[in-house]
Protein backbone atom coordinates (compact mmCIF):
# COMPACT_ATOMS: atom_id res chain seq x y z
CA UNK A 1 0.00 0.00 0.00
CA UNK A 2 1.36 3.40 -0.94
CA UNK A 3 1.71 6.04 1.76
CA UNK A 4 -0.98 8.23 0.19
CA UNK A 5 -3.54 5.41 0.32
CA UNK A 6 -2.57 4.48 3.88
CA UNK A 7 -3.09 8.04 5.06
CA UNK A 8 -6.32 8.48 3.13
CA UNK A 9 -8.08 5.29 4.20
CA UNK A 10 -6.70 5.02 7.74
CA UNK A 11 -6.54 8.69 8.69
CA UNK A 12 -8.91 10.38 6.24
CA UNK A 13 -6.30 12.77 4.83
CA UNK A 14 -4.02 11.90 1.92
CA UNK A 15 -1.22 14.32 2.70
CA UNK A 16 0.48 15.08 6.00
CA UNK A 17 3.44 17.38 5.21
CA UNK A 18 4.75 17.39 8.82
CA UNK A 19 4.54 13.64 9.32
CA UNK A 20 8.26 13.32 10.17
CA UNK A 21 8.28 16.48 12.25
CA UNK A 22 5.07 16.75 14.24
CA UNK A 23 2.36 14.23 13.34
CA UNK A 24 -1.19 15.18 14.37
CA UNK A 25 -2.52 14.13 17.76
CA UNK A 26 -3.72 10.55 17.74
CA UNK A 27 -1.94 9.52 14.53
CA UNK A 28 0.95 7.64 16.14
CA UNK A 29 -1.42 6.03 18.64
CA UNK A 30 -3.49 4.73 15.74
CA UNK A 31 -0.44 3.34 13.93
CA UNK A 32 0.83 1.71 17.15
CA UNK A 33 -2.52 0.07 17.79
CA UNK A 34 -2.82 -1.27 14.23
CA UNK A 35 0.78 -2.48 13.99
CA UNK A 36 1.33 -3.94 17.45
CA UNK A 37 4.53 -1.94 18.01
CA UNK A 38 5.01 0.23 21.07
CA UNK A 39 4.05 3.89 20.83
CA UNK A 40 7.48 4.99 22.02
CA UNK A 41 9.13 3.37 19.00
CA UNK A 42 7.04 5.52 16.66
CA UNK A 43 7.64 8.69 18.66
CA UNK A 44 11.38 8.15 18.20
CA UNK A 45 10.85 8.22 14.42
CA UNK A 46 9.65 11.85 14.54
CA UNK A 47 11.37 15.09 15.46
CA UNK A 48 8.58 15.78 17.97
CA UNK A 49 10.25 13.27 20.28
CA UNK A 50 13.32 15.54 20.41
CA UNK A 51 11.55 18.36 22.28
CA UNK A 52 13.14 19.97 24.29
CA UNK A 53 16.56 18.62 23.22
CA UNK A 54 16.69 19.59 19.54
CA UNK A 55 13.85 22.11 19.73
CA UNK A 56 12.83 24.12 22.78
CA UNK A 57 9.20 23.94 21.67
CA UNK A 58 7.07 23.70 18.56
CA UNK A 59 5.04 26.67 19.73
CA UNK A 60 5.97 30.12 18.50
CA UNK A 61 7.74 31.92 21.35
CA UNK A 62 8.76 35.56 21.21
CA UNK A 63 12.37 35.19 22.36
CA UNK A 64 13.00 31.65 21.10
CA UNK A 65 15.78 32.65 18.67
CA UNK A 66 17.85 34.54 21.23
CA UNK A 67 17.39 31.90 23.93
CA UNK A 68 18.60 29.16 21.59
CA UNK A 69 21.46 30.84 19.71
CA UNK A 70 22.89 33.02 22.51
CA UNK A 71 22.91 30.54 25.38
CA UNK A 72 26.54 29.70 24.60
CA UNK A 73 29.51 31.41 22.95
CA UNK A 74 32.37 29.70 21.10
CA UNK A 75 34.16 31.79 18.47
CA UNK A 76 33.12 35.23 19.71
CA UNK A 77 32.75 36.63 23.23
CA UNK A 78 29.18 36.83 24.57
CA UNK A 79 27.31 39.51 22.63
CA UNK A 80 24.32 40.84 24.59
CA UNK A 81 23.83 43.60 21.99
CA UNK A 82 23.36 41.18 19.06
CA UNK A 83 19.91 39.88 19.91
CA UNK A 84 17.33 39.71 17.13
CA UNK A 85 13.59 39.32 16.87
CA UNK A 86 12.72 36.46 14.51
CA UNK A 87 8.99 35.79 14.35
CA UNK A 88 7.83 32.17 14.20
CA UNK A 89 11.40 30.85 14.36
CA UNK A 90 12.08 27.19 15.17
CA UNK A 91 15.61 25.77 15.31
CA UNK A 92 16.87 23.55 12.48
CA UNK A 93 13.54 23.28 10.63
CA UNK A 94 14.16 24.14 6.93
CA UNK A 95 11.76 26.19 4.85
CA UNK A 96 10.97 23.08 2.83
CA UNK A 97 11.43 19.34 3.34
CA UNK A 98 14.83 17.93 2.44
CA UNK A 99 15.26 14.52 0.83
CA UNK A 100 18.87 13.39 1.19
CA UNK A 101 20.58 10.02 1.34
CA UNK A 102 24.02 8.41 1.18
CA UNK A 103 24.81 6.98 -2.27
CA UNK A 104 27.01 4.28 -0.71
CA UNK A 105 24.23 3.18 1.67
CA UNK A 106 21.65 3.03 -1.13
CA UNK A 107 23.95 0.94 -3.32
CA UNK A 108 24.29 -1.78 -0.69
CA UNK A 109 22.31 -4.99 -1.13
CA UNK A 110 20.68 -4.30 2.22
CA UNK A 111 19.44 -0.71 2.43
CA UNK A 112 18.72 -0.89 6.16
CA UNK A 113 18.95 2.51 7.88
CA UNK A 114 19.75 4.17 4.55
CA UNK A 115 17.13 6.91 4.93
CA UNK A 116 17.79 8.49 8.30
CA UNK A 117 15.52 11.09 9.85
CA UNK A 118 18.41 13.43 10.75
CA UNK A 119 19.42 13.61 7.08
CA UNK A 120 16.12 15.26 6.22
CA UNK A 121 17.14 18.36 8.21
CA UNK A 122 20.12 20.72 7.80
CA UNK A 123 22.05 19.07 10.63
CA UNK A 124 24.59 16.98 8.72
CA UNK A 125 26.56 17.04 5.47
CA UNK A 126 27.86 13.49 5.23
CA UNK A 127 27.30 9.86 6.07
CA UNK A 128 29.93 9.20 8.78
CA UNK A 129 29.88 5.46 8.05
CA UNK A 130 31.09 5.88 4.44
CA UNK A 131 32.66 9.34 4.70
CA UNK A 132 30.80 10.65 1.67
CA UNK A 133 28.46 13.59 1.17
CA UNK A 134 24.72 13.16 1.23
CA UNK A 135 22.92 13.68 -2.06
CA UNK A 136 19.44 14.96 -2.84
CA UNK A 137 16.85 12.60 -4.26
CA UNK A 138 13.28 12.91 -5.48
CA UNK A 139 10.56 10.79 -3.95
CA UNK A 140 7.35 9.89 -5.72
CA UNK A 141 4.29 8.09 -4.32
CA UNK A 142 5.00 5.21 -6.71
CA UNK A 143 8.19 4.63 -4.66
CA UNK A 144 10.46 5.70 -7.52
CA UNK A 145 13.75 7.00 -6.18
CA UNK A 146 15.64 9.15 -8.75
CA UNK A 147 18.67 11.22 -7.73
CA UNK A 148 18.69 14.95 -8.33
CA UNK A 149 21.82 14.56 -10.47
CA UNK A 150 21.94 12.25 -13.51
CA UNK A 151 24.91 10.22 -12.30
CA UNK A 152 25.70 9.80 -8.63
CA UNK A 153 29.07 8.68 -7.32
CA UNK A 154 29.95 8.92 -3.62
CA UNK A 155 31.75 12.25 -3.14
CA UNK A 156 34.22 12.20 -0.22
CA UNK A 157 33.66 14.69 2.59
CA UNK A 158 36.50 16.36 4.47
CA UNK A 159 37.76 14.76 7.66
CA UNK A 160 36.51 17.78 9.66
CA UNK A 161 33.00 17.35 8.27
CA UNK A 162 32.94 13.59 8.87
CA UNK A 163 34.11 14.06 12.46
CA UNK A 164 31.45 16.68 13.22
CA UNK A 165 28.74 14.53 11.64
CA UNK A 166 29.98 11.49 13.57
CA UNK A 167 29.40 13.40 16.80
CA UNK A 168 25.93 14.50 15.67
CA UNK A 169 25.04 10.92 14.79
CA UNK A 170 26.32 9.84 18.21
CA UNK A 171 23.91 12.31 19.80
CA UNK A 172 20.93 10.78 18.00
CA UNK A 173 22.04 7.31 19.03
CA UNK A 174 22.94 7.92 22.69
CA UNK A 175 21.57 11.32 23.73
CA UNK A 176 25.03 12.69 24.44
CA UNK A 177 28.33 13.42 22.69
CA UNK A 178 31.91 12.74 23.79
CA UNK A 179 33.86 16.00 23.60
CA UNK A 180 37.53 16.17 24.63
CA UNK A 181 36.91 17.58 28.11
CA UNK A 182 33.61 15.95 29.01
CA UNK A 183 30.45 14.38 27.71
CA UNK A 184 27.73 16.90 26.92
CA UNK A 185 23.98 16.46 26.65
CA UNK A 186 22.27 16.34 23.25
CA UNK A 187 20.59 19.67 23.93
CA UNK A 188 23.97 21.33 24.57
CA UNK A 189 25.51 19.91 21.38
CA UNK A 190 22.71 21.14 19.11
CA UNK A 191 22.87 24.60 20.67
CA UNK A 192 26.67 24.73 20.39
CA UNK A 193 26.45 23.99 16.66
CA UNK A 194 23.71 26.56 16.14
CA UNK A 195 25.74 29.11 18.12
CA UNK A 196 28.80 28.64 15.88
CA UNK A 197 26.62 29.00 12.77
CA UNK A 198 25.25 32.27 14.11
CA UNK A 199 28.74 33.51 14.98
CA UNK A 200 29.90 32.71 11.43
CA UNK A 201 26.91 34.69 10.15
CA UNK A 202 28.07 37.80 12.03
CA UNK A 203 29.24 40.69 9.79
CA UNK A 204 33.03 40.98 9.84
CA UNK A 205 32.70 44.61 10.92
CA UNK A 206 31.14 43.41 14.19
CA UNK A 207 33.67 40.64 14.94
CA UNK A 208 36.23 42.97 16.49
CA UNK A 209 39.65 41.41 17.10
CA UNK A 210 38.26 38.03 16.05
CA UNK A 211 37.61 39.22 12.46
CA UNK A 212 40.89 37.71 11.20
CA UNK A 213 40.06 34.28 12.64
CA UNK A 214 36.56 34.33 11.14
CA UNK A 215 38.05 35.15 7.73
CA UNK A 216 40.55 32.30 8.09
CA UNK A 217 37.74 29.83 8.87
CA UNK A 218 35.75 30.76 5.77
CA UNK A 219 38.91 30.75 3.64
CA UNK A 220 39.90 27.27 4.90
CA UNK A 221 36.36 26.01 4.21
CA UNK A 222 36.64 27.32 0.64
CA UNK A 223 33.73 29.77 0.71
CA UNK A 224 33.33 33.56 0.90
CA UNK A 225 32.63 35.08 4.29
CA UNK A 226 29.05 34.45 5.46
CA UNK A 227 28.65 32.20 2.38
CA UNK A 228 28.32 35.36 0.29
CA UNK A 229 25.29 36.72 2.15
CA UNK A 230 24.99 40.51 2.03
CA UNK A 231 22.06 40.76 4.43
CA UNK A 232 21.41 38.70 7.52
CA UNK A 233 18.91 35.85 7.23
CA UNK A 234 18.34 33.09 9.73
CA UNK A 235 20.04 29.80 8.91
CA UNK A 236 16.70 27.96 8.72
CA UNK A 237 15.42 30.33 6.00
CA UNK A 238 18.41 29.77 3.68
CA UNK A 239 18.57 27.49 0.66
CA UNK A 240 20.17 24.09 1.27
CA UNK A 241 23.28 24.98 -0.77
CA UNK A 242 23.98 27.94 1.55
CA UNK A 243 23.16 25.94 4.67
CA UNK A 244 25.73 23.31 3.67
CA UNK A 245 28.38 26.02 3.35
CA UNK A 246 27.62 27.20 6.88
CA UNK A 247 27.76 23.61 8.18
CA UNK A 248 31.11 23.01 6.48
CA UNK A 249 32.48 26.25 7.90
CA UNK A 250 31.25 25.13 11.35
CA UNK A 251 33.10 21.82 11.02
CA UNK A 252 36.18 23.73 9.89
CA UNK A 253 35.95 26.07 12.88
CA UNK A 254 35.70 23.17 15.35
CA UNK A 255 38.69 21.49 13.72
CA UNK A 256 40.78 24.68 13.85
CA UNK A 257 39.89 25.20 17.52
CA UNK A 258 40.92 21.64 18.37
CA UNK A 259 44.20 22.04 16.50
CA UNK A 260 44.74 25.42 18.20
CA UNK A 261 45.03 27.14 14.83
CA UNK A 262 42.71 29.91 16.01
CA UNK A 263 42.11 31.39 19.43
CA UNK A 264 38.38 31.09 20.09
CA UNK A 265 37.19 33.80 22.47
CA UNK A 266 33.86 32.34 23.55
CA UNK A 267 33.22 31.14 27.08
CA UNK A 268 32.45 27.59 25.90
CA UNK A 269 35.27 27.15 23.37
CA UNK A 270 37.27 25.07 25.86
CA UNK A 271 34.79 22.20 25.41
CA UNK A 272 36.47 21.50 22.07
CA UNK A 273 40.01 21.60 23.48
CA UNK A 274 41.96 18.71 24.96
CA UNK A 275 42.71 18.71 28.66
CA UNK A 276 45.75 20.88 29.43
CA UNK A 277 48.94 19.06 30.30
CA UNK A 278 49.72 19.10 34.01
CA UNK A 279 53.30 17.92 33.97
CA UNK A 280 56.69 19.01 32.69
CA UNK A 281 58.11 15.54 32.44
CA UNK A 282 56.46 12.16 32.46
CA UNK A 283 57.97 11.33 35.87
CA UNK A 284 57.64 14.80 37.43
CA UNK A 285 53.99 15.83 37.79
CA UNK A 286 53.15 19.36 38.80
CA UNK A 287 51.32 19.57 42.11
CA UNK A 288 49.12 22.55 42.83
CA UNK A 289 49.78 24.56 45.95
CA UNK A 290 47.45 23.86 48.83
CA UNK A 291 46.35 27.49 48.79
CA UNK A 292 45.31 27.11 45.14
CA UNK A 293 43.11 24.07 45.70
CA UNK A 294 39.44 24.98 45.97
CA UNK A 295 37.01 22.37 47.23
CA UNK A 296 33.61 22.65 45.60
CA UNK A 297 30.58 20.83 46.94
CA UNK A 298 29.02 20.01 43.56
CA UNK A 299 26.25 17.94 45.10
CA UNK A 300 25.17 20.91 47.24
CA UNK A 301 25.05 23.07 44.11
CA UNK A 302 22.82 20.47 42.41
CA UNK A 303 20.47 20.27 45.39
CA UNK A 304 20.26 24.04 45.75
CA UNK A 305 19.53 24.46 42.04
CA UNK A 306 16.84 21.77 42.15
CA UNK A 307 15.18 23.35 45.19
CA UNK A 308 15.23 26.73 43.46
CA UNK A 309 13.65 25.24 40.32
CA UNK A 310 10.90 23.63 42.42
CA UNK A 311 10.19 26.89 44.24
CA UNK A 312 9.95 28.83 40.96
CA UNK A 313 7.65 26.15 39.50
CA UNK A 314 5.32 26.52 42.48
CA UNK A 315 4.86 30.21 41.72
CA UNK A 316 5.04 30.50 37.93
CA UNK A 317 3.07 28.41 35.35
CA UNK A 318 5.69 28.89 32.60
CA UNK A 319 8.52 27.81 34.89
CA UNK A 320 6.45 24.80 35.97
CA UNK A 321 5.78 23.74 32.38
CA UNK A 322 9.43 24.12 31.33
CA UNK A 323 10.62 22.20 34.42
CA UNK A 324 8.03 19.47 33.78
CA UNK A 325 9.17 19.03 30.17
CA UNK A 326 12.82 18.86 31.20
CA UNK A 327 12.11 16.18 33.80
CA UNK A 328 10.30 14.03 31.23
CA UNK A 329 13.68 13.43 29.50
CA UNK A 330 11.89 12.89 26.17
CA UNK A 331 9.52 10.21 27.51
CA UNK A 332 5.99 11.19 26.62
CA UNK A 333 4.03 7.99 27.13
CA UNK A 334 0.84 8.57 29.09
CA UNK A 335 1.82 6.43 32.09
CA UNK A 336 5.15 8.22 32.61
CA UNK A 337 3.60 11.69 32.12
CA UNK A 338 0.83 11.02 34.64
CA UNK A 339 3.24 9.60 37.24
CA UNK A 340 5.50 12.63 36.95
CA UNK A 341 2.49 14.97 37.13
CA UNK A 342 1.49 13.34 40.44
CA UNK A 343 5.03 13.76 41.77
CA UNK A 344 4.95 17.46 40.86
CA UNK A 345 1.57 17.85 42.51
CA UNK A 346 2.97 16.33 45.70
CA UNK A 347 5.67 19.01 45.63
CA UNK A 348 3.02 21.72 45.53
CA UNK A 349 3.18 22.36 41.78
CA UNK A 350 -0.40 22.49 40.34
CA UNK A 351 -1.12 19.57 38.01
CA UNK A 352 -2.80 21.85 35.46
CA UNK A 353 0.54 23.62 34.98
CA UNK A 354 2.26 20.35 34.07
CA UNK A 355 1.50 19.92 30.37
CA UNK A 356 3.54 18.53 27.49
Amino acid sequence: MELRDLLLYEWGQANLPDLDVRPPDGFLEMIAERSGFKLGEFRGMTMADWVPWLFDSFDSEEDAFNCYTHQFSVLLPPRPDSKRSVQGWRAWLPKQNLNRACPACINLDSAENSLKLAWQFPLMISCPKHGCRLETYYYYPSLLFPWEKTEILPLPASSAVVEMDRLTEQVFATGQVNLPRRNVHAGVWFRLLRTIIEELNTPISRCGRQAKSIRRIWERAGFPCRAGLQQWRSYEALDLSIQLQFLEATATAINMIQNEEINALGEDAELFLSEPKTWRYANQPLKPKESDVKVTDHWKIVKDSLNQAIEEARQDPQSAQLFFRQMLFGRTDEKHVEALRQDFNALGIPAEWCQI
